[in-house]
């Protein structure tokens, strides 16, 4: 497993992403868990890309899932494929949050509806753009008006 760590302030939807490129052992993950190498507050997050590492994950005490890669992504090689279907499943089998990954944009952001996800994450398509504060601004509003609210865990 790969575990990620995310600097949150205030309500889960307004999470604060931090770069998440630290990846950590089993071992190391526990005594980070434990509060011995970055102390209790941290947020940790697990790649999972089917539902017995979202699980696997869940029990071992990740705070949230990124799960993916769902689009397919030019930002990550050596990434998991995971259909719209595998994430619901994934989704309904846990109950911390999940948050979709890999090649998320505006033309394929409506497709997360219904998967009960809590969130994506959006590289490419706001980097990539001419305006990345519109890009991001709309990104936000499509995922708050068609995944979100028509989240079962909403």
């Amino acid at each position: 497993m790969r575990f990620r760590l995310l600097s949150m302030t205030g309500s889960i939807s307004r999470w604060r992403w931090m770069p998440t490129a630290f990846i950590w052992d089993r071992a190391t993950y526990r005594r980070i868990r434990q509060g011995k190498l970055l102390g209790p507050d941290k947020i940790i997050g697990v790649s999972a890309y089917n539902k017995e590492l979202a699980v696997e994950a869940q029990k071992e005490g990740a705070d949230y899932l990124g799960v993916g890669d769902v689009f397919g992504t030019s930002t990550k090689a050596g990434t998991h494929h995971v259909e719209i279907d595998t994430l619901r499943e994934i989704c309904n089998a846990v109950k911390i949050p999940v948050v979709a990954i890999g090649g998320v944009n505006q033309s394929n952001v409506a497709k997360l509806a219904g998967t009960g996800v809590s969130g994506a994450a959006v590289i490419s398509a706001i980097i990539a753009s001419k305006n990345i504060t519109e890009a991001a601004t709309n990104m936000l509003s499509l995922l708050q008006k068609e995944v979100i609210v028509n989240s079962p865990r909403a």
